[in-house]
């Protein structure tokens, strides 16, 4: 049995202590300090702490100068440890920005909601669970990501929130270009070029105002498509495969064509219908079936769902008889 996750919560309002730990319920260990200085004695003396939530305005050492001092620790575990900020409605965006440059994992807006919290302490302590190293590595790489993209996170945490309150479904969509070490071997980043302006164009067609989609990596999208059933997310991932596979390139005289791997995952799952994942756990949900999609030769969509583990384990990709659930 895995020991609980455990969670610093750092705050001078004790009722905004008691709420958090209350959100996070019995599958975390939380340990509470009313300032940053006190927190700041925590982190020290406990090694097992593994994500910290700090409010932007305390007495004594303020989260902002206690991020500063936990980014620039020589303790490795002190440094590295995921900080989500509590901010205010009163924080301006510069300062959410000065705090994002010093190091803050993520932000987190008073008043805030359980799924808010999950979210977060999910996102953010994934790669404390166990895990094959494979699986530890994908994990890390997405979560990595996420931290550097802000926006999709706060978009994703958004979605999977909106769905949950109003008993809806998001689905939430990795999408690759196929082979692309080897188009950039043979035709150089020029190509990725061309591709990328063609697959935003799809995507800007094809996606609704309430949907999202934003470049995770070289010619990498992550997708997030709000009150979205997996099915419906996998007629829109088959049109695009199609748009795309339709287009020629021409470069350097040469006609040259591309196709796109695409993982999807859902909010859906008859067996966990009341309990939601955090959006980074759909992430890496998405980034799995992305990788399967990968191994195939004609790339099919690839929807991550409870028999996915399965289906890696037992089957070959290679085999033409092999079947990936997609809705």
């Amino acid at each position: 049995m895995n020991s609980k996750i455990k969670v610093l919560i750092i705050d001078d309002s004790a009722t905004t202590r008691a709420l958090i730990r209350k959100y996070l319920g019995d599958n975390y260990d939380c340990i509470e300090a009313s300032n940053g200085e006190l927190g700041w004695e925590v982190l020290l003396k406990d090694a097992s702490i593994s994500l910290v939530f700090a409010d932007m305005h305390m007495p004594v050492l303020n989260g902002m100068l206690l991020l500063k001092r936990i980014r620039e620790s020589e303790v490795e575990r002190i440094s590295n440890i995921p900080v989500i900020i509590i901010t205010g409605r009163e924080d301006s965006s510069v300062a959410k920005r000065a705090s994002y440059n010093i190091g803050a994992t993520d932000f987190i807006s008073k008043p805030f909601v359980r799924s808010d919290i999950l979210c977060c302490a999910g996102s953010y302590t994934w790669q404390d669970n166990e895990n094959t190293p494979i699986e530890s590595d994908i994990a890390q790489d997405v979560l990595n990501g996420l931290r550097d993209n802000p926006m999709l996170s706060e978009f994703g945490n958004k979605a999977i929130f909106f769905a949950e309150r109003q008993q809806m479904h998001a689905s939430v969509m990795y999408i690759q270009v196929a082979d692309m070490d080897l188009l950039i071997e043979r035709h150089g980043m020029k190509l990725m070029e061309h591709a990328a302006d063609t697959i935003n164009a799809c995507l800007n067609e094809s996606l609704r105002k309430e949907e999202v989609a934003t470049p995770v990596g070289i010619g990498k999208y992550a997708v997030v498509l709000q009150a979205t059933s997996a099915f419906k997310a996998n007629i829109l991932a088959t049109r695009l495969q199609q748009a795309i596979s339709g287009v020629s390139f021409e470069l350097s005289g040469q006609a040259i064509q591309i196709n796109l791997a695409i993982g999807i995952t859902s909010t859906e799952s008859p067996e966990k219908a009341a309990q939601f994942l955090t959006f980074g756990e759909y992430c890496i949900q998405a980034q799995h079936a992305l990788n399967m999609s990968l191994e195939y030769r004609n790339n099919r969509v690839v929807r991550f769902d409870e028999t996915y583990e399965k289906i890696v384990k037992s089957e070959s990709p290679e085999s033409p008889d092999t079947e990936v659930k997609v809705g």
